[in-house]
């Protein structure tokens, strides 16, 4: 069975809780002064920023970033939060970067930071196949671990639970 897009019903349900926790909290929020003020305490360094998101350390919590997402749908997040929700007990799961948390709209998503990669770093030959977008500025290290911090684009319809397929990694460099 392709466990790509499968939440289980316990997380369903937490997400669902969150959701009116998070309109009840809002309701105590005066104005969107209040919350880009919020905002501000809560965003550390400005990281990188992309096509739909835009990412900052997370200042309340030491090694942990943020990723804001500015596309309408906030697709990327919910994305990478499903995919890390299919992998995260699977052998496979030591090629992710693990997400921590979503916010209910799905606008941020937290994810351990990783350490960037560098130019003398040596690249594996090999990577799992579902991996499609491989370049220098989509991987970087937990320990001694490569991980993908920015899997929104792997390949579709591959079962990551149980796939164990390599391909040849053809990196682009970005250093």
């Amino acid at each position: 069975m392709n466990n790509f897009y499968q939440v289980t019903m316990k997380e369903t349900n937490t997400r669902e809780v969150n959701a009116s926790n998070y309109w009840a909290k809002m309701n105590v929020i005066n104005s969107s002064f209040d919350m880009q003020d919020l905002v501000r305490l809560c965003l550390g360094n400005f990281i990188a920023s992309g096509k739909y998101r835009t990412v900052f350390d997370w200042d309340l919590r030491p090694n942990t970033i943020v990723k804001y997402c500015h596309s309408e749908n906030c697709q990327p997040n919910w994305a990478e939060y499903t995919i890390w929700q299919a992998v995260k007990d699977t052998k496979n799961a030591k090629w992710f970067c693990p997400v921590i948390d979503i916010s209910p709209c799905g606008r941020f998503l937290l994810m351990k930071k990783v350490k960037a990669l560098k130019s003398t770093d040596k690249l594996p030959k090999k990577l799992p196949n579902f991996f499609s977008d491989i370049h220098t500025g989509n991987f970087g290290w937990i320990g001694k671990q490569l991980v993908c911090f920015d899997y929104q684009f792997i390949e579709r319809g591959i079962d990551l639970a149980f796939n164990t397929n390599m391909r040849n990694a053809e990196w682009t460099k970005y250093f």
